[in-house]
């Protein structure tokens, strides 16, 4: 088979195209392959045992990661509590006052304590990385431990004596107990009408801030003859912009005792209500009276103390005096009432002499700058 083409161009310029097709024969062949053997199905290869047995391996590695995380955080702690607990002992064998070594071992404490905090957040963030939901549900985690070791740290109270006005001049020292105060102490207390001061601190309070506001809270008078101050241990560390790092903790361990403030003390209480308790018995059973002074969330504490003693134990007549209350988290009204229902009632002697019986009263004063018991204008409605 033989062909040929060809072309002109009118125009100035011309080409010639040829093409052949020669007599050379093109490679034939024939197929008998069919239509299915072309198309043939594919193959499953999906093992599900395999795949079931990557995501068992994945899943016991997540697991054991956590255990890990869960099990350094163990023995971390068990290092705070152990330094924590050898200051104590010092503190005790001290007459309740710190030594320069007591206040090393509590200083390691805090330092560690804050490290602790810090290594459990980052692990549990690395744990929960990829996963949105589980980084968020591990944050709440460890925010929510840092509310728990807080609430249940070892009881610690503080009687502090000031010699000035608004809080200058302190002293102070731990005591275990009531009977951990000296006869002079105990004579000052009865003189004053057998009234002992207890004050709960507030939200943000280290030791120090509260030993500081315990004084500022109370008459020059009271500061004279002491006060017993209930420690409500810091959930992290507040100086400066430290404070934001703990400020979600802060306030989960604030809206959990407003929920037992609200459930009237059915959850369980933390040891600094449990130690208002043992100040209230031990002052029922060795005739004295209590007037407390409570800041912020420390209402919360004292609250929450006298409403499980009342409607869960059975507990009446617990000789509180008077209740102040400074910008208070609690419902004031409502601890009145409370009051009312534990029906303590206390005599004093007026000027011409005579006797008169009040029951017990509950005071709230707010700071005009205090944003816990006054909320910015902006959200003030006047009743």
């Amino acid at each position: 088979m033989q062909g040929a083409g060809y072309g002109t161009d009118s125009d100035s310029q011309s080409s010639i195209t040829k093409a052949a097709v020669t007599g050379m024969a093109g490679k034939s062949q024939v197929t008998t392959t069919t239509k299915d053997s072309l198309n043939e199905p594919l193959e499953n290869t999906f093992d599900v045992s395999n795949v079931n047995e990557e995501l068992g391996a994945q899943v016991e590695i997540t697991r054991a990661f956590d255990q890990e995380r869960v099990e350094l955080k163990r023995k971390l702690y068990a290092d705070v509590d152990k330094k924590r607990e050898q200051a104590t002992n010092i503190r005790q064998q001290n007459g309740g006052h710190d030594t320069s070594e007591s206040i090393r071992l509590e200083a390691e404490a805090a330092k560690l304590n804050e490290k602790v905090r810090w290594i459990d957040a980052g692990l549990g963030a690395i744990w929960g990385l990829g996963d949105t939901d589980m980084l968020k549900g591990m944050f709440g985690v460890t925010q929510a431990d840092r509310a728990r070791r807080s609430a249940t740290t070892p009881k610690e109270m503080w009687f502090q004596t000031c010699s000035a006005s608004t809080g200058g001049q302190c002293q102070s020292r731990q005591i275990w107990s009531l009977n951990d105060l000296t006869e002079e102490e105990l004579n000052l207390i009865k003189k004053n009408d057998e009234v002992v001061t207890v004050s709960n601190p507030g939200i943000f309070n280290d030791k120090e801030a509260s030993l500081v506001n315990a004084a500022k809270q109370n008459t020059n008078e009271t500061n004279k003859i002491g006060t017993l101050v209930v420690m409500n241990p810091p959930t992290g560390k507040y100086d400066g912009w430290w404070i934001l790092s703990s400020a979600t903790s802060e306030l989960m361990y604030a809206g959990y005792d407003k929920l037992n403030d609200i459930l009237g003390g059915k959850l369980p209480l933390t040891n600094s209500e449990k130690l208002n308790q043992d100040i209230y018995r031990e002052a029922m059973d060795k005739g004295l009276q209590i007037d407390t002074s409570s800041h912020s969330r420390g209402g919360l504490t004292s609250s929450v103390a006298l409403q499980d003693l009342n409607n869960n134990q059975g507990i009446k007549q617990v000789p509180i005096r008077k209740a102040r209350f400074y910008g208070t988290a609690t419902n004031v009204q409502d601890y009145a009432d409370q009051l009312a229902e534990n029906g303590y009632t206390y005599t004093v002697t007026d000027k011409e002499g005579n006797e008169v019986t009040y029951q017990s009263g509950a005071y709230s004063a707010v700071h005009k700058a205090d944003f816990v018991g006054r909320p910015p204008i902006i959200l003030y409605v006047p009743l």
